[in-house]
This record gives C-alpha cells, structure tokens and sequence, in this order.
C-alpha cells in the first residue's frame, strides 16, 4: 500500500500536472511585475524568497485547497471504499462547479484523466475504480484530479489520513516546484518552504477528517483572477 501510494503521488507519475502552475504563475505577473522584488535566498540586498512566499502557499492550502479539493477527495476516498459509483460522480461534478476559473476546471480535469488513464495500468485489479474511469471516459464524470487520487488511493487499500497526508504535501510540493522554475525560489528556498509547511499539513489533515465532507468551502478570490488573467499574458511558462 505505501509503495504504492508513493508511486502514485511522486512527481514521476505521468499524470501531466508539471505542466501547470496552479494560477501561481499569472499571481506572480500580477503581484511581482519587477522581476527584482523577490530575490532568490542568498542573493543578497533583498527579502529571502522563502520568508516572502511561504505565508502565500500556506494561505492557499489551508483557504483553498485543503477545505475544497480536500474534502471532495474524503468523499471521494469513502465512496471507493464503499464501491459507490453514482456517489463518486456525483463529488466530481460538485468539485467542479466549484471550480470558478476555467483555467482551473480545465487543470483539474486534464491533469485527472491523464493520471486515470495511467493509474488504471497500476491498478488493473481495482474493477470500482476501472467502472468509474468508464465514466469519466464517456462524459458522464468529468474526472478531477483529487477525486480521481483519493479514488486510486482507497482502491490501493490507503487509509483517508495517509492518502490525505500525502495529497497534501503533493499539493505544496507541486505550488513549490512552480515557484522554482518561475525564478522565484532557490532549491534551498524550495526546501524550506516544504519544511515550514509540514505542521500546516498536518494539522490540515487532522482538522479535515472532523470536518462534515458535505461542506465544502473556498476563498481565494486573487488567485481566481490571476488565474482568469493568465491566458493574456505575453509570455507563459505553464498551462495555468
């Protein structure tokens, strides 16, 4: 169970999420125009990057993603692990109507069928899991990422908090690594940041599942609007 849970969580799995920032990159060309402002940790004669963005990627775990995408993946997780289809797709498409910017509706379910298409080679035995993908395959789930690792992970027999714990470091991981190639951080920038954020998961985590999964919630209306602006700017580096 664990090996597999690695496997499925690491950044080598070919979900095809490298390709997208998370609405980091249109935030950065928003609140940072001046290449300057943010330099990178030890450069000298400015703020350390990682003192600077960590408060931000926090902000989005815990306002955005850990009681939105997280709780729709604790649905996800117990519908797989009770065989309840019709409930795993009826998650999925609340998660995406809650989804406001299209760039962001669009990541999560590209990024989500990729890791589908390539879980169900992993995971060959795990018949709920191969009936839900039918679904998403014909139109009648639209297949978001969350929903589609916490359905893998339930069908590979990971419990809700390891499969939580480890969706979560994947989730500031990925916003960090972004932030690394944008220019913004070093490696050594990039690994404190993980390191500062490793309680916020935790707790994050802890708090989700004493939470109602029915009651969803999400503020992070600046990163919606960075994100909706991305598609203008003159030059991109990510998808989102």
């Amino acid at each position: 169970m664990l090996y597999t849970l690695l496997q499925i969580s690491d950044s080598l799995f070919p979900s095809g999420a490298f390709a997208y920032s998370c609405g980091l990159e249109g935030l950065v060309a928003a609140t940072w125009p001046d290449a300057g402002v943010v330099s990178l940790p030890g450069a000298g004669g400015g703020r350390d990057g990682a003192d600077v963005l960590e408060p931000i990627l926090g902000s989005i775990f815990t306002g955005h993603l850990l009681h939105c995408d997280g709780l729709f993946g604790v649905r996800a997780h117990r519908a797989m692990r009770d065989g309840a289809i019709d409930s795993l797709c009826e998650a999925d498409q609340a998660l995406l109507a809650m989804k406001t910017p299209r760039e962001l509706r669009e990541a999560s379910t590209t990024i989500g069928r990729g890791f589908l298409t390539e879980v169900a080679a992993v995971l060959p035995e795990a018949r709920v899991l191969g009936a839900w993908y039918e679904r998403v395959e014909s139109g009648a789930s639209p297949g978001n990422y969350v929903v589609a690792f916490h359905a893998a992970a339930a069908a590979a027999g990971v419990t809700e908090h390891d499969a939580l714990l480890a969706w979560g470091y994947q989730s500031v991981a990925q916003m960090t690594g972004a932030l690394l190639r944008l220019g913004q951080l070093g490696h050594r920038g990039a690994q404190t940041i993980l390191s500062r954020l490793r309680p916020v998961v935790a707790r994050g985590v802890q708090d989700l599942l004493a939470q109602d999964p029915d009651a969803p919630s999400s503020f992070a209306p600046v990163l919606e609007i960075a994100s909706m602006r991305h598609e203008r700017q003159y030059s991109r580096l990510f998808r989102s």
